[in-house]
């Protein structure tokens, strides 16, 4: 596995020979010891997620205007308050639908005033030996603000800086009421999406994996102390400005926050490996990825210290090997099993999800038995499993009601038929909808699938 991307490499390191034993593992002491260079592979993979996969709906870096827009929104005169590309909300929702999923971007007000849909998103990087702490962002007290400036300087008490509770209570008093109005503003702007990029799943297994979480601060109860102590950190740091000595107030994610997003996000891993095929060809991630540093290191966009230049190439195997130990089976176009019939199946106009268009019909027969598979799996995603049982949604607990839901497609008379078993109709006395939960997932499949329009009931 090695060799394919040292072959890819050979442009950028044509006279070096970079040998397996170089490629430090990502649990070792050495590579430990160059985290600094590891960071900057870490950096690599969060931008080439975010500049060249534009079939799936990431957009690049932000223009200058839009950055100067989310400078506006916090009255930053230095710094870069923005995050890192844009998200075409069109061809992310195409390309969500493409792999069966239905994902709501968050918009916010900086963005909407430039461009009607177009969101922004940041992305962080967490896995082997990488803290879940997320560095936001910062807003500056200014030299000209010396009351802020005294009373940052009496917390010192010969330190470069501070942080933690004695950071939160300087906040928290009125001089720096506008000071935490703007770190906080600047914190929703920046994380207005997140996405989490990893080497490893949920599960601890090793390969790519990608999370999207919308409005991830927006959720939370920001007027609460006991919120910000338990998600955030707080820090105050010197720097010297113009005018004299001044301070950035910082704002970093703990890794409580990190856990719990991940939590709540949504596995875009088949979007962004997908889009990486469309983009680049028939690659893995970790090929599409290693030419992606060879085409940054050749426009100059990526300096590494010459000492320092194979450790940096050997990191960048070791991830592309990481993210391909679990490869990914590109699909149809409707996301299915292809081959299995029934009876009520037929010839099927199928909407290209990038245009809204029709296609041409495809000759390919779309069983009952795979729709009930993705109605199932749509259920599996959207039914909640934690917390008390509340009407009018069944919550999952073993799954028994998921499973027995059935749907047939009756084509010619463009009805869908979904069953399930009768016995959890006896819960609508309780206030319980059955009917409703599954004929909501059953039209999201279909809607998502095909143009042609169809009638949901349940069957008798």
């Amino acid at each position: 596995m090695t060799q394919r991307y040292t072959q890819i490499l050979k442009t950028v390191y044509p006279n070096g020979k970079i040998e397996p034993k170089a490629f430090l593992g990502l649990r070792t002491k050495e590579a430990k010891a160059l985290s600094k260079i590891r960071g900057i592979v870490q950096d690599d993979v969060s931008n080439f997620i975010s500049e060249e996969l534009r079939k799936g709906g990431y957009g690049g870096a932000l223009s200058s205007s839009q950055k100067g827009a989310f400078k506006r929104a916090i009255g930053a005169e230095k710094g870069d308050p923005s995050p890192d590309s844009f998200i075409d909300l069109d061809d992310f929702e195409s390309a969500a639908a493409s792999v069966g999923l239905k994902i709501q971007v968050s918009q916010s007000k900086v963005i909407r005033d430039q461009a009607r849909r177009v969101g922004t998103t940041e992305a962080k990087y967490t896995g082997l030996g990488v803290s879940d702490s997320i560095d936001i962002t910062s807003v500056q007290i200014r030299a000209d603000e010396q009351a802020k400036i005294k009373a940052i300087q009496r917390q010192l008490k010969g330190r470069t800086g501070f942080s933690g509770p004695d950071a939160l209570k300087l906040l928290n008093t009125p001089p720096f009421a506008d000071t935490k109005k703007r770190l906080l503003l600047a914190a929703k702007n920046k994380l207005e999406n997140l996405t989490l990029i990893s080497d490893i799943d949920i599960q601890g297994n090793p390969g790519l994996n990608v999370l999207f979480v919308p409005n991830p601060i927006g959720k939370l109860n920001l007027n609460s102390d006991s919120i910000l102590s338990k998600y955030f950190e707080f820090r105050f740091k010197p720097r010297e400005g113009k005018g004299g000595q001044v301070f950035r107030a910082i704002i970093i994610a703990k890794p409580a926050f990190a856990r719990d997003m991940k939590k709540a996000g949504t596995d875009i891993t088949s979007i962004v490996q997908k889009a990486q095929l469309d983009a680049i060809g028939g690659k893995t991630f970790g090929e599409g990825f290693t030419g992606y540093v060879v085409k940054r290191i050749q426009e100059g966009k990526r300096s590494v210290k010459p000492e320092y230049f194979k450790d940096y190439l050997a990191f960048v195997v070791a991830f592309a090997e990481q993210f391909d130990k679990k490869p990914f089976k590109v699909n149809t176009d409707v996301n299915v099993p292809l081959g299995l019939t029934d009876s009520n199946a037929g010839t099927l106009t199928v909407r290209d999800p990038k245009k809204g268009k029709r296609r041409t019909p495809l000759q390919t027969f779309i069983s009952s038995v795979q729709l009930t598979q993705l109605v199932q799996k749509r259920l599996g995603e959207t039914m909640e499993k934690a917390g008390l049982a509340t009407p009018p949604d069944f919550k999952e607990r073993t799954g028994r009601f998921r499973r027995s839901v059935q749907v047939i497609a009756d084509y010619r008379r463009s009805v869908m038929r979904f069953y399930y078993n009768p016995l959890y109709r006896a819960n609508e006395q309780y206030g319980y909808q059955p009917d409703q939960q599954v004929e909501t997932a059953t039209r999201e499949v279909v809607q998502t699938l095909f143009s042609q329009k169809f009638n949901i009931v349940r069957g008798r």
